[in-house]
C-alpha cells in the first residue's frame, strides 16, 4: 500500500498526475488547472504548489506552478501496473 488516496480522482485531476503536473513553459498544451482540481490533489500530498518568479519583455511576474512528487509519480504508476 502507498498510502496515497488515488480515489474518486476527476478527468482533469488525473491529467495532473499523468503529465507530473503543471508548469508555466510555452507553449501551452493545457491549460492551468483549476484551484478545485488542485486544492483536492494537494491535499492528499499528490501534488505541490510551487511560486515561481519569471520574466519577459512584459515585465517579471509570478504564477503559480504544480508538480506531482516523485514518490507519488511512483505510486501512481504502480497502481496503474506501469512497471518502474
Amino acid at each position: 500500500m502507498s498510502g496515497f488516496d488515488f480515489s474518486n480522482l476527476t478527468p482533469d485531476q488525473v491529467r495532473l498526475l499523468e503529465r507530473g503536473g503543471w508548469t508555466m513553459d510555452f507553449p501551452h498544451t493545457e491549460s492551468k488547472p483549476t484551484r478545485k482540481d488542485a486544492v483536492g490533489l494537494i491535499e492528499r500530498g499528490l501534488l505541490i504548489a510551487v511560486s515561481v518568479r519569471r520574466r519577459d519583455s512584459y515585465g517579471s511576474y509570478t504564477m503559480t506552478e504544480y508538480r506531482v512528487p516523485k514518490t507519488a509519480q511512483r505510486a501512481w504508476a504502480l497502481q496503474k501496473g506501469v512497471p518502474q
